[in-house]
């Protein structure tokens, strides 16, 4: 009986561990989102790097307009405060902005590596050269956002 009931403990400290384990990990979500003019897909979201490609648009949009989108179809939430993303997915910005949200893309029009760079699937997204509300999208690119600690 003890020895069951050891095997039984044993079991379940196991699936507890392994269930901690994952809930850290990456998270692929392939949440697609469309709206009149653009669609996008939140790519991996973890509680310090989110991920958004673009699949289409018309060249009008900014990446607020993404974020908004995504929001209202219940992907993630966001807020901007004084021109600044300040929060993603509840996680916030420290208020001696010692840790905050920066944005990269692979978008190389609109960024400047020499400010950052992020990987992605292979691949180095520059830190932005200016901020979410004036960010263009653009058919194909990647846009991630990383809390970094400085």
């Amino acid at each position: 009986m003890k020895r069951k009931l050891c095997i039984l403990l044993s079991l379940f400290c196991f699936t507890t561990a392994s269930l901690t384990l994952m809930s850290g990990c990456n998270k692929e979500t392939a949440t697609s989102v469309s709206a009149s003019s653009f669609s996008c897909t939140l790519e991996s979201a973890t509680e310090t790097l989110i991920v958004v490609k673009v699949e289409k648009t018309v060249g009008e949009e900014t990446l607020a307009d993404a974020l908004a989108l995504l929001q209202e179809n219940g992907a993630l939430t966001y807020k901007i405060e004084n021109g600044m993303l300040s929060s993603l997915n509840g996680k916030t910005n420290a208020v001696d902005f010692s840790s905050c949200w920066m944005v990269y893309s692979s978008d190389e029009e609109f960024t400047d590596a020499s400010w950052g760079t992020v990987s992605y699937k292979d691949m180095r997204l520059g830190s932005t050269i200016v901020g979410v509300e004036v960010l263009p999208l653009t058919d194909g690119e990647y846009y991630a956002f990383s809390y970094d600690t400085f």
